[in-house]
């Protein structure tokens, strides 16, 4: 017969389960970048590396900036080393390309080298202050030059006089000086003629002889 003629139990069909959904991760934000002064994380670490971690870059020259200050303005070269957290105790003048840097409480800085982002130190727990950023970022004081003095000018010397000639009759200075000598004294010439003719009138006219000496 047809279907209705043979009733059977109809089997109800197992739903499908519905799969959970796979949680998607939470990414890991990305740092933001954070310039200005830092330290090195103490283990012989250089610049290029700890402004790396900031994401930033190392600005040396900023650090010589700050090297400059070592010994001659102390108190604002310690001043960049506590805004990161150390305290100078002392100042030592170090020749390593690595400073600033700091170790066992000494703030050292370098007369004698200029400083490099890539210098790593040679001891271990000495730590590097390092500026990672642009100048604005990292704060340092400017040295103010010391003025060249002004030269005390040389005083000319007042040049002696040239003495006049006084032409006329004249004595020796009476330590056998000749006439040539005593005329040359007043700038002027012996006239022989003249001697002569005084010398004529001793024991001639001697009121005129006498009136010339």
């Amino acid at each position: 017969g047809a279907d209705e003629d043979c009733p059977v139990a109809t089997l109800t069909p197992t739903p499908t389960p519905t799969p959970t959904p796979t949680a998607t991760p939470t990414p890991t934000p990305t740092p933001e970048s954070s310039p200005g002064w830092t330290a090195t994380a103490g283990n012989g670490q250089h610049c290029d590396t700890a402004c790396t971690a900031v994401r930033s870059t190392c600005n040396v020259d900023r650090l010589i900036a700050l090297n400059d200050l070592g010994g001659v303005d102390n108190t604002a070269f310690a001043a960049v080393f506590s805004e990161v957290g150390l305290t100078c105790r002392f100042f030592v003048d170090d020749p390593n390309l690595g400073a600033p840097l700091y170790y066992s409480g000494g703030c050292g800085y370098s007369s004698s080298k200029t400083p490099v982002c890539g210098a790593a130190l040679a001891y271990g727990s000495s730590v590097r202050v390092c500026c990672c950023g642009a100048d604005e970022d990292c704060p340092v004081a400017t040295l103010t030059p010391t003025p060249t003095p002004t030269p005390t000018p040389t005083a000319t010397p007042t040049p002696t006089p040239t003495p006049e000639s006084s032409p006329g009759w004249t004595a020796t200075a009476g330590n056998g000086q000749h006439c040539d000598t005593a005329c040359t004294a007043v700038r002027s010439t012996c006239n022989v003629d003249r001697l002569i003719a005084l010398n004529d009138l001793g024991g001639v006219d001697n009121t005129a002889f006498a009136a010339v000496f």
